[in-house]
């Protein structure tokens, strides 16, 4: 009998490169660039300083990861690092986390981002101020469109992982292109001297407009501390999965070359965001006041078709965004069931047993995001202030899209929580050797850099609602400012919803576990 082996074809090192440039690269740029400009009190140097320091902590991250990563983890990712560094507490914090808050909360703003890239192609490109449906419910008509395109992604790609393979391999080429495009335009008004003007002020608000309702985060001088924490945030959000290629060590022809490969990816990647910032932070902040400087060089016409292409191609970068996130949940909850992880777990194996797919993994997910979905919508539309310059998305997507900027800033910054408690789980593992793991030089350096930076972070973003709740004291007929109470508890709620739920979830498993150890015995 002849025997045959098949053996798979290991990665070059160039290959994994791209796969950490190709996670960490998406369009949340686009959705994060003004937000960073205005967190920075649009004062030029202080933006492209948080792109650096946020760059510098993702990085420091990475380097860190090599270690952590050396050891198997069942392909679980940050819960899988959390269950083998960390306690049982924090292994599920960090499960309940992702699995109840951070996947879902995903399938709200991604799908949301796809309507604003797409209202944006649409206006431009039909030369209009909006796209909207003009009615009182534009954000009921929308929410009702992206709960069934996550529906459509979630079922196709479960039943179909070819078509999910084939729409994967689309956009993933069209999402660079207006990457290329806005750096190219950037350096082209820059260069022809058609840029906005560079701002090296802050330009805050005065103490006094507290009285007004101004957050603290707005003031001049102290605001831009603050600024700056959110800003890190913001780009935290740009960069949210750079952590995806650090599990193919093991499938890498040279795996003593990750370190250098993973910091490659991430530096090479950093230059094309700061490429992207400084092109728009110079050109307002934002694609549409790129367009009104491209006009000026090119003719209305030209711009306005340019642009409205830009937008679009923005668009289906982010619906391969979600088409990976379609593809990758549903087999992860998958995983989280058979290994009775989650609750209800005897349950969905009894029910939905498949062996080709993911049946309980799709409907536990359903279970999960439509509710969850439902209720940050609805806090988002009727419990937070609107953004005047949101105005032109239709009644009630002002208020949401602004909210979905706290969310944005929030998701990621929890997440990479997570990662560096498992590095911090790397650092006491040094020194009682528990878990063998191949060590790297740089990895107490790396991974004290972003201990520092995350936990900084994570502290000014919880305590600044607290203080902008504290201060609607100094608020000027504060009783009539309905609105603004309203959305300063909304927020604090929904940052207790992060906080509280995910312990207090963590807590109830725990002890639902003991007292079937109990009962057993």
């Amino acid at each position: 009998m002849i025997k045959s082996e098949y053996k798979r074809k290991k990665l070059s090192s160039i290959a994994i490169m791209f796969v950490v440039m190709g996670t960490s690269i998406g369009a949340g740029i686009f959705f994060k660039a003004k937000n960073i400009a205005d967190n920075s009190q649009q004062n030029f140097i202080m933006a492209i300083f948080s792109w650096i320091i946020a760059a510098i902590a993702v990085i420091s991250m990475s380097l860190s990861l090599v270690e952590i990563t050396s050891v198997e983890n069942e392909d679980l990712s940050i819960i899988g690092w959390n269950k083998i560094f960390n306690n049982k507490l924090i292994y599920k914090m960090s499960k309940n986390f992702m699995l109840y808050l951070f996947m879902p909360l995903t399938f709200l703003f991604i799908p949301f981002l796809i309507v604003m890239f797409l209202q944006n192609s649409i206006a431009i490109l039909s030369n209009s101020n909006s796209a909207t449906f003009n009615t009182n419910f534009d954000w009921l008509i929308w929410f009702l469109i992206t709960l069934s395109t996550t529906i459509y992604f979630l079922v196709i790609t479960t039943f179909f992982a070819k078509i999910g393979s084939i729409q994967n391999l689309v956009t993933f080429v069209i999402k660079f292109i207006p990457i290329i495009l806005v750096i190219i335009i950037g350096l082209v008004l820059i260069f022809t001297n058609n840029h906005s003007e560079i701002s090296l002020k802050f330009n805050g608000k005065s103490v006094k407009e507290l009285s007004k309702g101004a957050s603290i985060s707005n003031i001049n001088g102290i605001g831009a501390a603050f600024g700056l924490f959110i800003s890190i945030s913001s780009v935290f959000f740009t960069y949210d999965g750079f952590y995806a290629g650090l599990g193919l060590q093991s499938e890498m022809k040279h795996p003593r070359h990750t370190p250098i490969v993973v910091l490659s990816g991430l530096i090479l990647t950093t230059i094309i965001y700061l490429s992207v910032a400084i092109s728009l932070s110079l050109n307002g902040g934002d694609i549409s006041s790129l367009h009104d400087n491209f006009a000026k060089l090119v003719g209305k016409k030209s711009a306005r078709i340019t642009l409205g292409i830009i937008n679009l191609t923005i668009t289906i970068g982010i619906i391969g965004v979600l088409n990976n996130l379609s593809m990758w949940t549903p087999r992860f909850i998958q995983k989280l069931i058979n290994r009775n992880e989650v609750l209800f777990s005897s349950y969905f194996k009894r029910k939905f047993n498949s062996q080709n797919k993911p049946i309980a993994g799709l409907l536990y997910s359903f279970m999960i995001i439509i509710p969850v979905i439902t209720i940050f919508t609805l806090i988002g539309v009727y419990a937070y202030l609107p953004d005047s310059n949101l105005s032109k998305y239709g009644e009630g997507m002002d208020s949401l899209y602004n909210f979905l900027q706290l969310i944005t800033n929030w998701c990621p910054l929890f997440s990479f929580l997570f990662v560096t408690l498992a590095i911090m789980g790397g650092l006491i593992n040094r020194k009682t050797n528990k878990i063998a793991t191949k060590k790297t030089k740089y990895f107490k350096a790396s991974a004290w850099i972003s201990i520092i930076i995350i936990f900084l972070s994570l502290f000014v973003v919880i305590i600044l609602p607290f203080i902008d709740l504290v201060l609607l004291y100094q608020v000027e007929n504060l009783a009539s400012e309905t609105k603004l109470i309203i959305s300063r508890i909304a927020t604090v709620v929904s940052l207790l919803i992060f906080v509280v739920f995910t312990t207090i979830s963590t807590f109830i498993e725990i002890k639902i576990e003991n007292n079937k150890k109990i009962f057993s015995n």
